[in-house]
């Protein structure tokens, strides 16, 4: 998005070229071993898959208002998402159901947690919307406060586009971290999620 022919063209050559020249290439989900076969010609054969995981001495559960409240939030029910804000991350979905969920929980935030050239659309999208108020959009934070962020959520999301997904196999390390803190998650119905 926003590359010129020449510049992506040069990005998928310089690609093609590094993924066919490595001895071993390592994917996180079959689907994707599949795309990089399709995509680049590599050999099957070469790529070996070791799905996603996560770090438990960093990712513990914790306290919900005691994390909201180090954020500075006032501690009340928290729909969060950690990842990158690309449009693949289907939270223009999050944003159309917001009304509803503040219908029955007018006190409900929604804590986005990433950056990415989506994050300025969806903001501008909650302002027109006048949802702002109840979107928190951190932008990028340090490996090291994810745990705070969240154990700060009542419950985390990991939404997919069904388009750009449906017959990718995922492995989406969000979903592994949510769990490594205990906190229940809703989960676009796709494989490997």
């Amino acid at each position: 998005v926003g590359s010129g022919w020449l510049e992506l063209w040069l990005i998928k050559t310089t690609q093609r070229f590094s993924l066919r020249s490595a001895d071993c290439v390592v994917a996180v989900a079959e689907g994707l071993a599949d795309q990089l076969v399709d995509l680049y010609g590599i050999d099957r054969r070469r790529i070996v898959v070791i799905p996603n995981g996560t770090d438990p001495d960093l990712l513990q559960p914790g306290e919900e208002a005691e994390s909201q409240r180090s954020l500075g939030m006032e501690p009340g029910p928290i729909v969060g998402f950690l990842g990158s804000c690309y449009p693949y991350h289907d939270i223009d979905t999050l944003i159309t159901a917001a009304p509803a969920i503040l219908e029955g929980c007018p006190n409900a935030r929604f804590l986005i947690v990433g950056d990415g050239y989506m994050r300025a659309s969806w903001m501008e999208r909650t302002e027109r919307e006048g949802l702002a108020a109840h979107f928190v959009f951190t932008g990028q934070t340090p490996y090291e406060e994810i745990a705070r962020h969240i154990n700060a959520f009542t419950v985390g999301i990991a939404l997919f586009a069904q388009e750009s997904h449906q017959k990718m196999n995922r492995s989406p390390m969000k979903l592994y971290d949510y769990m490594a803190c205990g906190r229940p998650t809703i989960a676009t119905d796709l494989i490997g999620l």
